[in-house]
C-alpha cells in the first residue's frame, strides 16, 4: 500500500509541472524565439537564405531539445536553459541580420 501512495504522490508532482524547473525556464526562454521576418526561403540573396533557413533551424533545434530534455534524452555539459540563452543570441542576430523585429 505505501508503494502504490508514493507511485501516486511522485504521479502527481510530475503532472502538476513540480518536477524540474529547468523545463519552467526553458519554455520562457523558448517562447522568445519569435521573430518576425518576411519569408527569404526563396531568395537569390544566399545570405538571405542562408539565414532565413538558419533562423527557422533554430526555433525547431530548441523545441526539439526540450522535448527530448522531457523524455530524459539530454546530454549536452550545459543546463538546457543555459544551452538554449545561447542558441537565443544566435538566432536575434539571424533575425537582425534579415532586418526581423522582436
Amino acid at each position: 500500500m505505501k508503494k502504490l501512495s508514493l507511485i501516486s504522490f511522485v504521479a502527481i508532482a510530475i503532472l502538476s509541472g513540480c518536477a524540474d524547473p529547468e523545463i519552467k525556464k526553458a519554455e520562457d526562454l523558448i517562447s522568445q524565439f519569435n521573430c518576425s521576418v518576411q519569408d527569404y526561403s526563396n531568395s537569390e540573396d544566399i545570405n538571405e537564405r542562408y539565414n532565413y533557413n538558419a533562423l527557422k533551424a533554430d526555433e525547431e533545434d530548441v523545441r526539439n531539445l526540450l522535448a527530448n530534455y522531457k523524455r530524459g534524452h539530454y546530454f549536452l555539459g550545459d543546463p538546457l536553459s543555459t544551452e538554449i540563452q545561447k542558441r537565443l543570441a544566435l538566432y536575434k542576430n539571424s533575425c537582425s541580420s534579415l532586418g526581423g523585429k522582436f
